[in-house]
């Protein structure tokens, strides 16, 4: 394996095969790249302004920046692909290559210090191109920071969150217009929320294990659930007792993403 640890900035280089892309603004048509502002960054670059009646507005910047972090955990941050912005500090290279191939982290396999190292990552790109942002992470995983991904067959347990009696009366369809959610250990709460992505990923961060969305409740939602945080698979009959749901455990052979 190619040596994968680069602390300078790194930012990648469009494809050809991405270079025929829709900005938002019918008067920019294409991407290129762009000269460098400094030794260790390079930019994306519009091809052309935008002439809106007697004014021309500067064409928008757009990049990939994977800088290793100076931090040693997860800050969160924002991740909108259909808006073309990333931006997350201390994110790991597992959850890096979850993101770009569009799969959970507990799918990610490898050597823990290699999928364990932290990176920033700042991405701006034109909005709703989604497959253009995975297309770019992927190119930057395997080009500059040297990590081969494969897919390969792999038995693993995984859960099934269901809810078996429909919707309990703990789990509060939402009145509110907002949406709000907050997530530490052993703490999951929100507001006007549906069981979406940030409720499984709250349950993956907890077991470890990929857990897959079989509830069929697409309403929005008041909840809160607790349970002990030394004990991750206490949040499994929290679950039951809080809200009514209940994880089922299954064992199966999956595609997983090995990095190498």
């Amino acid at each position: 394996m190619k040596k994968m640890i680069n602390r300078s900035c790194l930012t990648i280089l469009l494809l050809t095969a991405w270079c025929q892309v829709q900005a938002q603004t019918d008067s920019v048509k294409t991407i290129t790249v762009g000269s460098a502002q400094n030794a260790n960054a390079m930019v994306i670059n519009t091809s052309a302004a935008v002439t809106t009646s007697d004014t021309e507005t500067p064409a928008p910047v757009y990049y990939v920046k994977l800088t290793e972090s100076a931090v040693n955990q997860s800050l969160g941050g924002f991740h909108a692909p259909a808006m073309g912005i990333i931006k997350k500090q201390g994110t790991s290279l597992r959850e890096l290559v979850a993101d770009a191939y569009s799969i959970s982290p507990t799918l990610v396999f490898g050597e823990e210090e290699v999928i364990q190292v932290l990176y920033d990552v700042d991405v701006k790109l034109p909005r709703n191109q989604a497959e253009l942002v995975q297309g770019m992470l992927q190119s930057a995983i395997k080009e500059h920071l040297g990590v081969e991904v494969q897919s390969e067959p792999k038995v693993v347990d995984y859960y099934e969150l269901t809810a078996p009696n429909g919707v309990s009366k703990e789990l509060y369809r939402s009145e509110s217009t907002k949406s709000r959610a907050s997530n530490d250990e052993g703490v999951l709460t929100a507001s006007g929320r549906t069981i979406d992505s940030f409720f499984i990923r709250a349950l993956e961060r907890a077991l470890g294990v990929q857990v897959l969305n079989k509830t069929g409740l697409e309403e929005k939602y008041d909840y809160q659930l607790y349970w002990d945080a030394e004990e991750p698979e206490s949040i499994i009959s929290a679950l039951e007792e809080q809200l009514g749901l209940v994880l089922v455990k299954i064992s199966k052979e999956r595609d997983v993403l090995v990095v190498k």
